[in-house]
């Protein structure tokens, strides 16, 4: 307990888990969330629509923190979260996508955190495992100016907060249209209403999985496109976050060998931050004609996968 504060061992966490098709996986994921020392937690496994056993899995695990919901069809990951902050009792909310895994004081921690920084929202450091690689993650989020941040990228991965549930409805919650980076956009909107704090442990595995979202590049390019529009009053005051984001964009363009969309993104990341170097280098190759300038950033992409096996755009 904090001095003269709430006794945190009685605060109840909601922990929200969507799922779809991954009942191989549940149990060990859930197991994490179950296994807390913080103790006193429901988990709300939201179930989009599963067509494997993930019910039965659920149903054997046979614990009375957890309600089963399945929704009426596949909806996506934004309306499942959605629909169990709507069930949630909690004051706290936590996420648990259905392959990630928490260390178990993972909860204890972040709840002490954020009564000693006056926080509404923690994260935690993390590490990402795909297949046999191993990245390590420190978010440095502590404290004020987290909004120039998070306009520039996002390293915090859902799975990693723990948020008081007033703030997620003063916000909105999730939103429903966004392809990809959902958990980045709520956290912009996040960053208005609230003051972030980071236990700076690693108390979270996040797996990642071939032909997830994260790796679905046109999600990702839409998605990034939408922020931009979104945020566009942010942006203007944050030119270089600005850049950043066009580039991206074009990146992704590149790799996938089009020039034709890439250069207009790139184009403007050059005139809103013409101080980066590979800016003015794509552009000034790009005059010997787009096949020049997709074969170089291949090329470039290809040098940091083989010196980094972790790199992505």
């Amino acid at each position: 307990m904090v001095d003269g504060g709430p006794n945190i061992d009685e605060e109840l966490v909601s922990v929200i888990v969507p799922t779809y098709n991954r009942a191989h996986l549940l149990s060990s994921s859930i197991g994490t969330v179950l296994a807390q020392t913080h103790a006193n937690l429901e988990v709300i496994v939201v179930d989009d629509c599963s067509s494997d056993d993930t019910e039965g899995v659920i149903n054997s695990l046979n614990d009375p923190r957890i309600n089963y919901i399945k929704l009426g069809c596949n909806s996506g990951p934004s309306v499942a979260r959605n629909e169990g902050i709507r069930r949630s009792k909690g004051e706290f909310i936590a996420f648990q996508d259905s392959d990630d895994l928490w260390r178990p004081q993972k909860l204890e921690k972040q709840l002490s955190c954020i009564h000693a920084y006056d926080a509404g929202l923690a994260t935690c450091q993390y590490i990402v495992t795909m297949g046999n690689n191993i990245r390590a993650h420190i978010p440095s989020i502590r404290g004020d100016g987290i909004e120039d941040w998070l306009l520039t990228k996002n390293t915090i991965p859902v799975d990693s907060v723990l948020v008081k549930r007033s703030h997620l409805l003063d916000v909105g919650c999730f939103s429903e249209t966004m392809p990809a980076l959902e958990d980045w956009d709520l956290l912009l909107r996040l960053s208005d209403v609230c003051r972030f704090s980071s236990v700076e442990e690693e108390l979270l595995e996040v797996v990642r999985l071939p032909g997830s979202v994260s790796g679905n590049k046109p999600a990702l390019r839409k998605a990034l496109e939408m922020m931009l529009d979104r945020y566009a009053h942010r942006y203007q005051k944050n030119p270089r976050a600005s850049a950043r984001i066009h580039f991206d964009i074009a990146s992704m363009n590149l790799i996938d060998g089009d020039a034709h969309h890439a250069r207009p993104h790139l184009t403007e990341a050059a005139k809103l931050d013409p101080r980066r170097l590979r800016h003015l280098m794509l552009i000034i190759v790009g005059l010997l004609g787009d096949r020049c300038m997709v074969r170089l950033f291949q090329t470039a992409v290809g040098l940091k996968h083989r010196d980094d096996p972790h790199h992505t755009i």
